[in-house]
């Protein structure tokens, strides 16, 4: 499932960034997951946790930030 987190990463007009989050009827572990692209670069933001309540929004959504402004 294709997914926004709070509106789209800001980071450099050089990347583009795909971000994915499984739908709440996940198993045993939700899974978070980001591509960001720059030139011939791509980078993979992963974050996965056990439990009901699984992963953080604030978090991944930093993680994405931070790496995009990295590449960009």
């Amino acid at each position: 499932m294709h997914d926004t987190i709070c509106g789209a990463p800001a980071g450099a007009e050089s990347t583009t960034t795909h971000v994915y989050s499984e739908p709440a009827s996940y198993g045993a572990e939700q899974v978070r997951h980001a591509y960001v692209l720059a030139g011939d670069t791509v980078a993979l933001v992963v974050h996965a946790r056990k439990g009901e309540a699984g992963t953080e929004t604030v978090p991944f959504h930093r993680s994405v930030v931070l790496q995009n402004q990295l590449l960009g």
